[in-house]
């Protein structure tokens, strides 16, 4: 299976656009399915179906995937805004 708009952030089209759920949810499928997933140049992405390997992330571009978790990302963009801007 593959797929696009695997980006290092969920804020890939800047904070004036909805958040790009692709990679935390395209990394926490592949970890639940217990099948790898690669990360490719252009933002692109594939599982592997029945690897028999188990869950891993393999990173075949020059970007850092080091933190997978979602709620980092949203704590730091919470952080940086105002309280207004939440409501």
């Amino acid at each position: 299976m593959a797929g696009d708009d695997l980006s290092l952030t969920i804020w890939q089209h800047a904070d004036k656009w909805e958040p790009t759920l692709v990679f935390p949810f395209a990394v926490h499928f592949a970890e639940g399915m217990g099948v790898p997933i690669h990360a490719l140049p252009g933002n692109q992405f594939l599982i592997q179906k029945h690897s028999g390997q188990g869950f891993s992330l393999h990173v075949h571009t020059h970007g850092r995937y080091a933190d997978t978790s979602l709620r980092s990302q949203l704590l730091a963009s919470r952080s940086a805004s105002s309280p207004t801007s939440l409501k």
